[in-house]
């Protein structure tokens, strides 16, 4: 009886040590929230109720969930980080986050998630922060439907709205980032999915990949950055739905490639950008399906791009089609409707019988002298097109799509 009864005992403290508790704060609760957090167990619910409070540097070491009512808003005045996230197994929901101030010796950061995994960020809203959330030595993050806004004005002083060092299995879906340095940046990680996500108005890019492979970026929009996506010294990307757009500058891309193999881009959208791809030192990459529509250059590849296949792309009424530095191309270029093209069909196939060349003299005379510019537009120009159309000389000849399609390509735009 005696051994039934200490079983008994052992089994409800056993029981009792695994409830999960639910702790409540109101803008009136005498304790902090880095109070609370910090008595409560590994578990247990922090509900933060509607209200204004001020905090900062509120460590989280143990699991827990912490969820904000509507309007929950935290503020760090301006001081330092908000949340430091150091264990696994964490959430942090619905909050309103904001004022966290520039260092230059330190990354503040609204979030810092550090040596963790299974950490869900979720309808969190984060304004005027100097890095909004920042992650490094990370795996298995979810970063869904959070709206990341800053006021950065100088590159040189702002931060990443979503930073990513180090780190494997991160998933971010649905944000919208604004405001920052980069939208998103990303360096020497795997297994990154970015997804649905609108990165605008950035000073620099709407996603940034460096030194991170196999990693893929779909149905993302970028427009009115600085320019819209860099990825860099890096391999097995895919990027397929994005929409690139207005990414206007002396030196703004759409998309800028340089130093990545072994990539596919497909089924995505270049419209009104300076450049839609700019590539360098990019070589077995597929570039197939995808839209380019009034852009000033649509395609810009360096001589140092090899093995590269573009094919069933779509050109709409860009100022220039394609540029190159060199005279020589090693890379595969058929079956592209370019609507500038002097096409015919005889034999009604699809397939224009003239091939078409898509860098024209003025494009090569105005990578070569870009002073030359300034004459775009002008009848001499279109004379010296004409004549080098009919004879031509000068343009590198290897450039050429000797299979160019009647009629706009078709793909599935909605999968």
């Amino acid at each position: 009886m005696k051994h039934l009864l200490l079983y008994c005992l052992i089994f409800l403290f056993a029981y009792a040590e695994s409830i999960c508790v639910v702790h409540t704060i109101t803008p009136k609760t005498k304790n902090s929230i880095s109070e609370i957090i910090s008595n409560s167990n590994s578990g247990d619910t922090i509900l933060i109720k509607t209200g204004y409070y001020k905090s900062r540097k509120i460590l989280i070491d143990k699991p827990i969930t912490i969820i904000g009512e509507s309007n929950t808003i935290i503020d760090a005045e301006n001081t330092a980080e908000l949340f430091i996230v150091k264990a696994d197994n964490v959430s942090i929901i619905g909050l309103n986050l904001k004022n966290i101030v520039y260092n230059s010796l330190k990354d503040n950061s609204a979030i810092l998630i550090e040596n963790a995994s299974n950490i869900k960020l979720k309808n969190n809203k984060i304004e005027n922060s100097f890095f909004a959330i920042y992650i490094k030595r990370s795996e298995n993050i979810e970063l869904h439907n959070n709206t990341i806004k800053g006021n950065s004005v100088k590159e040189a002083l702002s931060g990443n709205a979503i930073h990513i060092w180090y780190c494997t299995n991160v998933r971010a879906d649905q944000n919208n980032l604004s405001g920052h340095r980069d939208g998103i940046y990303i360096e020497f990680s795997k297994n990154c999915l970015i997804t649905n996500n609108n990165s605008h108005n950035n000073l620099r890019y709407g996603l940034h990949f460096m030194f991170s492979d196999s990693c893929d970026y779909e149905r993302n929009t970028f427009n009115h950055n600085g320019a819209g996506v860099a990825v860099m010294y890096s391999k097995y990307i895919s990027m397929t739905y994005n929409n690139f757009s207005l990414n206007r500058g002396t030196a703004s891309y759409g998309l800028l490639l340089k130093d990545i193999s072994n990539s596919a881009i497909n089924r995505n959208v270049f419209t009104s950008n300076t450049v839609g791809i700019y590539a360098e030192g990019t070589n077995r990459c597929t570039i197939s399906e995808n839209d380019f529509r009034n852009n000033a250059w649509a395609l810009r590849f360096l001589s140092n791009c090899f093995d590269n296949t573009l094919s069933f792309n779509n050109f709409y009424t860009n100022t220039f089609e394609f540029a190159t530095n060199k005279g020589t191309f090693r890379n595969k270029m058929e079956n592209n409707y370019w609507s500038s093209a002097k096409i015919f069909d005889l034999n009604r196939d699809g397939i224009s019988d003239i091939p078409h060349r898509p860098m024209t003299l003025f494009a090569y005379l105005v990578e070569n002298y870009s002073e030359t510019l300034i004459l775009n537009r002008s009848f001499f120009i279109k004379i010296l097109n004409l004549s080098e159309t009919l004879l031509p000389s000068i343009t590198p000849k290897d450039i050429v799509d000797d299979r160019p399609l009647m009629a706009p390509h078709k793909y599935d735009k909605n999968r």
